[in-house]
């Protein structure tokens, strides 16, 4: 998800994480969530942050943080791939519970936001061509490079190569940038469905794909909105797009929901479910891909 980033701001560290996690539990009427700190080593320094930064929460009784959490901030720096957007997370998580057929076996989850479609230069490779990727897809293609890339060091460390990377790539399911994930083995947890919906039009900026090895435990996914998408001729500024769902199963196990909403036109996304599989748990407690509080998508 993606949250204001206090130390920007001059205030404490995770200051405005802190206080959403807060309001959760107190909403829960326990302690059911918490926050995965990333250490300030991992990060760019303050001066080269967003006032927007990415963000993991998850739920401790269905899973158990493993080792530090990791930024991609040397790529976040002047020149390197995530100069113009969010600073790639990552962070790896057992089952509390254990069990399942798989146990406790570590699952990855990398948190993405590329960058937008929008202020288009008027030259070179960032403009926008007219080819329907709109304008920055050269730096989306090295933003899905840089991550593609840097996999292999989060899988060594964490002993497993199940991984999930997800969030708003702001490319469309077949564009250049996804290609990307596609030529490295990673596939989309669900097919041909959309999870947005603008002018009339429908498709998916935010995805959820998911590496070989994990794929394997799934058994099923699919897509469903909560309210019908109005028609082009239909809509109206009013009119919200429908909050969507991907619902993401591992063998015999409770399914996981990842809801995806506009909210006075930002992004919310979160994750949930039941389930006590490692990998099951794990997608249905992180909450990691769109909630935005206090600052623009797009």
């Amino acid at each position: 998800m993606e949250v204001e980033n206090s130390a920007k701001l001059g205030e404490p560290k995770d200051e405005a994480l802190q206080n959403l996690v807060t309001a959760l539990n107190k909403a829960a009427g326990y302690a059911k969530w918490d926050v995965v700190s990333v250490p300030d080593s991992e990060l760019q320094p303050v001066a080269d942050q967003d006032f927007i930064s990415n963000a993991i929460i998850y739920q401790p009784k269905q899973v158990t943080q493993v080792g530090q959490a990791q930024a991609l901030g040397s790529e976040a720096v002047a020149g390197g791939a995530f100069e113009n957007a969010r600073t790639p997370l990552a962070a790896t998580f057992t089952s509390t519970k254990g069990g399942g057929k798989h146990g406790a076996a570590p699952t990855t989850v990398v948190v993405n936001h590329f960058k937008s479609k929008g202020s288009a230069p008027r030259t070179g490779p960032n403009r926008d061509s007219g080819d329907g990727q709109g304008a920055w897809n050269a730096a989306r293609v090295a933003q899905a490079s840089a991550v593609v890339d840097w996999i292999p060091e989060l899988t060594k460390a964490a002993g497993s190569e199940d991984v999930a990377v997800l969030g708003d790539f702001n490319s469309y399911a077949q564009e250049d940038p996804m290609q990307e994930f596609y030529g490295a083995g990673y596939t989309q947890a669900t097919e041909d469905d959309y999870t947005y919906v603008f002018g009339g039009q429908v498709g998916s900026l935010d995805h959820l794909l998911v590496s070989p090895s994990l794929k394997k435990r799934m058994t099923g996914a699919d897509a469903g909105t909560s309210t019908p998408a109005s028609p082009r001729c239909c809509s109206t500024a009013s009119t919200a797009p429908p909050r969507s769902t991907i619902t993401w199963r591992t063998r015999s196990l409770p399914p996981i929901t990842t809801r995806t909403s506009r909210v006075s036109g930002r992004a919310k996304s979160s994750l949930h479910s039941t389930a006590d599989d490692a990998a099951a748990a794990l997608l249905a407690s992180v909450a990691a891909a769109l909630l935005n509080v206090g600052g623009p998508v797009r």
